[in-house]
């Protein structure tokens, strides 16, 4: 990402309670948070990771990140070609997990996950590691009794490749979002297998997303262009109510004029919000989409 890795915690300098370090405090833990780099550094994606570590806080989970320590997972530096750096940084990372006792590790990054799960072990670097929507799912009765504000909204999920396609976790997220008061879901036509790709993957990230005589338009558009204009009939709420019902009449016994509801795109991996959140500038109409991660949704309902 071009800054030191002295700078990977620095998203944790304003947060109280704060967020535990292993090395400076401890380094016995249950959970073994990996945040990565994109969610260390990038300033969309450090709104997700402070709401995720807001969440771990208000469910008491005994967790701990590696701060300087961490090194990038080399998924991307993998897929790009760049075997021989991968296999050094899973070395890297396999000898600083080692230092520390830990149950299992949590990441907020898709490619993280995969690497950890089914690239690692054939180095024979092999550690118990979820997904942080599977490890939430856990919690979820826990989490609903902590959910009270509502967020009135249509919600649709882009499934990121690594987590559903490569990995088939596709519940999981949506029972976190289901879960949510308000919130009704509303899924894209290209959904769970056949979702489509956000363009970051397999060393995406890292280019430019089109070049002119392939293709004039990104990833990331087709996948905004997809969520626009889906909006049913019936969700629709009223300026009297938020029922997804529309008022007939209000209380002067006029006619209600019906307003559409919120339309959020959620995601669960830190490239996808900087990628959409540039889609929203060019595809027209889609100015008011709001792109948010699932535990951003999580935090806010929890009011945290």
């Amino acid at each position: 990402m071009g800054d030191s890795p002295r700078k990977r915690s620095e998203w944790t300098k304003s947060l109280s309670p704060a967020v535990p370090i292993l090395g400076r405090e401890h380094n016995k833990v249950d959970v073994l948070w990996y945040v990565g780099d994109y969610a260390s550094y990038h300033p969309s994606a450090i709104e997700s990771t402070i709401a995720f570590s807001k969440i771990l806080h208000a469910l008491g989970v005994d967790y701990g990140i590696l701060g300087s320590m961490e090194s990038s997972d080399g998924d991307s530096q993998r897929l790009a070609g760049e075997r021989g750096l991968f296999e050094m940084l899973a070395e890297k990372n396999g000898q600083v997990f080692n230092r520390y006792q830990f149950k299992e590790i949590v990441t907020t990054d898709p490619h993280a996950y995969n690497a950890f799960k089914n690239e690692y072990p054939k180095l024979g670097i092999s550690f118990p590691v979820r997904h942080y929507t599977q490890f939430l799912a856990g919690y979820l009765a826990d989490i609903t009794l902590m959910l009270k504000k509502e967020i009135n909204a249509l919600v649709s999920f882009h499934d990121p490749c690594y987590l559903g396609r490569v990995n088939q976790i596709y519940e999981r997220p949506r029972l976190l979002i289901k879960a949510i008061p308000g919130v009704q879901l509303v899924e894209m036509s290209h959904n769970r297998s056949n979702s489509l790709c956000c363009g970051g993957g397999g060393g995406g990230m890292w280019l430019d997303g089109y070049s002119w005589d392939i293709a004039e338009t990104r990833s990331s558009e087709w996948r905004i262009q997809e969520i626009v204009p889906a909006k049913p009939i019936q969700d629709i709420v009223t300026v009297f109510g938020s029922s997804n019902k529309v008022s007939k009449k209000n209380g002067n016994g006029k006619s209600a004029k019906p307003i559409p509801k919120q339309r959020i795109l959620a995601v669960a991996c830190p490239y996808e919000k900087p990628r959409f959140q540039d889609a929203l500038k060019i595809v027209p109409g889609a100015a008011n989409l709001v792109i948010m991660d699932i535990a951003e949704l999580l935090a806010f309902s929890m009011g945290l």
